[in-house]
């Protein structure tokens, strides 16, 4: 299985986060309660990249691996 599929879960969580500040949802620009800061989003993107990579690097399962253990329980 490639690497974009097999952590396509923890891709798009970071996807999700840049699409946050594209589409200008941010605590900044809105005055928005719910809506994070620039510095959140950023800190987030950075340490889900960081935790993505290291997961890469020692081949640790992904959440479609999680998931697919437990359907194989079920």
């Amino acid at each position: 299985m490639d690497i974009l599929h097999r952590y396509s879960k923890e891709i798009e969580k970071i996807h999700n986060e840049l699409l946050r500040l594209e589409k200008g949802k941010i605590y900044e620009l809105n005055q928005t309660p719910g809506y994070p800061s620039y510095a959140t989003i950023a800190n987030d993107i950075r340490s889900d990249f960081d935790k993505l990579l290291y997961m890469i690097e020692n081949n640790e399962e992904s959440v479609i691996d999680k998931l697919r253990k437990i359907e194989k329980k079920l």
